[in-house]
């Protein structure tokens, strides 16, 4: 939270570009919950959120996209990209994945300085920022997903239903855009084998 209050304040300029990583080998299951279908395997669903929500909360919904992935033995996604573009030339490139190591990093480029966040970027309590005055190391609280659990107590004692950090329509529009992706990803063709790259592109869903 705090590297989004500098950068919404302006204090690096505009967020020009964000590189994205969410990769790590779990070693493939058929009876795991990252490889059952019917259990809501895939990798876009289980840690591609991360990558998506850290692009939409610096730039906003995109306004063209496409992706592309590979479909496991079990019919779950293994691994997605997703290249997320703008009108004014803004950009984010996404990865995702279950079976192979990743950086598992995020870089945030904007007009003035160059924000690193190191692995596990989703729960990484540090970050670099690097700027033509050098470079300024930031800690913030012990790392995980404690934040969110903080927060969900702080609105349940405050009888508030919707935290301001995470409104409930950018939640719905995060919700409704993995869904587009997942339906590029397993788009039904006779033709295309799992195990078999996919590649399609659609318009973002409105």
């Amino acid at each position: 939270m705090e590297l989004k209050r500098r950068i919404d304040a302006g204090e690096f300029g505009r967020v020009t570009s964000i590189d994205s990583d969410f990769s790590f080998d779990a070693g493939r299951n058929p009876s795991h919950r990252l490889f059952d279908p019917t259990k809501g395997g895939g990798a876009l669903l289980d840690v591609g959120i991360y990558p998506i929500t850290l692009a939409w909360w610096f730039i906003g919904a995109p306004e063209s996209w496409s992706a592309h992935g590979t479909i496991g033995p079990t019919g779950v996604d293994e691994q997605a990209t997703i290249d997320m573009t703008w009108n004014d030339g803004r950009f984010a490139h996404l990865t995702c994945g279950s079976t192979k190591e990743g950086t598992t990093a995020s870089t945030i480029t904007c007009e003035s300085a160059m924000i690193v966040i190191p692995t596990r970027s989703h729960a990484s309590n540090v970050a670099e920022i690097r700027t033509s005055s050098g470079i300024e190391h930031v800690t913030c609280d012990e790392p995980g997903l404690h934040h969110q659990v903080r927060e969900v107590h702080r609105c349940i004692s405050n009888g508030v239903t919707e935290s301001p950090r995470m409104s409930h329509r950018d939640s719905h529009a995060i919700s409704t855009f993995m869904d587009s992706v997942l339906a590029v990803l397993h788009v039904a063709e006779p033709r295309i084998a799992l195990g078999q790259n996919v590649n399609r592109q659609l318009p973002l869903a409105r």
